[in-house]
């Protein structure tokens, strides 16, 4: 057996080419074999020239543009090619022996129903074939343009295509996002492995239930918390040298999933499914940035969501939330349940779930992170049996249950408001105190110191003019007010807008 595997760059070491994700062309294929062989390429067959006992000259001419990692074929003398179309695409299935043979029979009605349930998802399947080729010696599944390469063992189940079937549906769904749509470079890689690897989670919801696709999310986390929190990297511009790594993986395509997740619950499913369709519209048989999917949100859910891709694609750490909660009783068959949920600085800013268990019902309450320490109360008229925090697994977060500390603090009602191009800083405290109130960036790094001073007890307000210590003004973007009184610290999270 012969057969290619192109990706990243690899495309240029077996035919001339600028060997970069941005650079598609059409394709057209001639390809001499011995007698007896077969090939399976990209796009569609349009000659087969038969010399007998000599050679056989294959030539396949793939219309849409395509990207010159994406450009493969395979030949062998396969056991057998079945057929069948989705609509009017041919799919082609090349097996190496009577067991790939069998699961192909059962890949047939699979196909159609995957297919089925994307176009309606993303839009029409958009080529003008699918294929599945069995090849010796490959390292898991690789969607080719028109035609997917997977190792044999992804058809080892004689009964049926189960044990591989998040593979499957894996490799199709890069019809869509990776070769319908392609980054410019590989720096923007989760566009293709995070979109396919979260349609598993999709498909998953869809044809098994909800709990189903939770359970297949839980297993994207396991796999991403099971890397050293010192190795990780942003999911934007992995080096090359990852590529092959297990971090790569973790990363690019657990990650990308959960991240995509997660937005899919801020927005809601109607907008994430619109901008979904919107994206791929927008840049059919082109190229595109990570810029050109926030576009489509952003239009899309009519509100900037800046403040979400900046630490999910820019920050190479996760959220870990060291949870405070405890009941009281503060009336007759009236209760208070207070919860405090502590993060690191930089803080993450996200919507959380918490679910409160009692008398076997189940009641949800929905609250919004974005400081280093929240505090919130609810009243009810029992004493909950358990809370659980994120019960749906929508976050790429850790959460850890804590003994509820006793503490009473010297400064409190930390606000921040936009006043033109300055920030009205207000607190108050409840005694006479020696603050200072510093600004950072998103990074952590100090900005300016804004005030170190003695205030009375009282409310105060502070004015930042929107400059660094030397005087040049800042960027809009997300930034952090810390206020420093004695041992307390404040610290809060703004949107600062020129």
């Amino acid at each position: 057996m012969v057969f290619t595997f192109s990706e990243p760059q690899d495309a240029r070491r077996w035919f001339p080419c600028w060997d970069e994700p941005y650079d598609k062309a059409t394709l057209e294929f001639k390809i001499n074999v011995p007698y007896g062989y077969e090939v399976a390429a990209n796009g569609n067959l349009v000659a087969k020239n038969e010399y007998p006992q000599d050679s056989t000259v294959f030539i396949f001419y793939e219309s849409h543009p395509i990207a010159t990692y994406l450009i493969a074929f395979a030949t062998y003398t396969f056991h057998d090619i079945l057929y069948d179309y989705f609509q009017d695409k041919p799919l082609y299935y090349y097996v190496i022996d009577e067991a790939n043979k069998m699961v192909a029979e059962t890949l047939k009605p699979f196909h159609r129903e995957v297919m089925e349930f994307f176009s309606k998802k993303f839009g029409e399947y958009p080529f003008s074939k699918y294929g599945v080729v069995s090849v010796f010696d490959f390292p898991g599944g690789m969607e080719h343009q028109t035609i997917t390469f997977v190792n044999p063992g992804w058809w080892k189940d004689t009964v049926s295509y189960r044990f591989a079937e998040a593979g499957f549906v894996h490799e199709l769904a890069h019809q869509w996002f990776g070769d319908l749509v392609t980054p410019y470079d590989w720096k923007e890689i989760w566009l293709n492995e995070g979109f396919a690897s979260y349609c598993e989670v999709i498909w998953f919801e869809y044809k098994y239930g909800k709990e189903k696709a939770i359970q297949h999310i839980k297993t994207f986390k396991n796999y991403f918390f099971s890397v050293d929190s010192t190795l990780l990297y942003p999911i934007f511009d992995p080096r090359d040298s990852y590529f092959n790594s297990q971090r790569f993986l973790q990363i690019i395509y657990k990650k990308g999933a959960i991240i995509l997740h997660m937005l899919r619950n801020i927005v809601g499913d109607s907008i994430f499914f619109l901008s979904m369709r919107d994206y791929l519209n927008s840049h059919s048989y082109g190229n595109v940035s990570i810029n050109d999917f926030i576009s489509s949100f952003e239009k899309n859910y009519n509100n900037s969501l800046f403040w979400f891709f900046e630490e999910w694609l820019t920050r190479s750490d996760y959220p870990t939330f060291h949870i405070y909660d405890t009941t009281y009783a503060v009336g007759t068959n009236l209760y208070e349940t207070e919860i405090k949920i502590k993060q690191k600085f930089p803080p993450y800013t996200l919507p959380l779930e918490i679910s409160f268990f009692y008398g076997g019902n189940v009641y949800k309450r929905k609250v919004w992170i974005d400081d280093t320490l929240e505090n919130y109360k609810f009243l009810t008229a029992y004493i909950p049996d358990s809370l659980v925090y994120d019960p749906d697994e929508i976050l790429l977060a850790k959460f850890i249950k804590e003994p509820v500390p006793s503490y009473k603090g010297i400064a409190k009602s930390l606000f921040i408001t936009n006043k033109g191009n300055k920030v009205s800083i207000n607190f108050e405290t409840n005694k006479k105190s020696y603050i200072e109130i510093g600004i950072y960036d998103c990074t952590g790094r100090k900005v300016r110191t804004l005030i170190r001073d003695n205030f009375n007890t009282g409310r105060h307000e502070i004015l930042w003019q929107g400059t660094h210590s030397g005087g040049r003004h800042v960027g809009s973007g997300n930034y952090f007010i810390i206020l420093e009184a004695s041992k307390e610290r404040i610290i809060k999270k703004f949107l600062y807008i020129k």
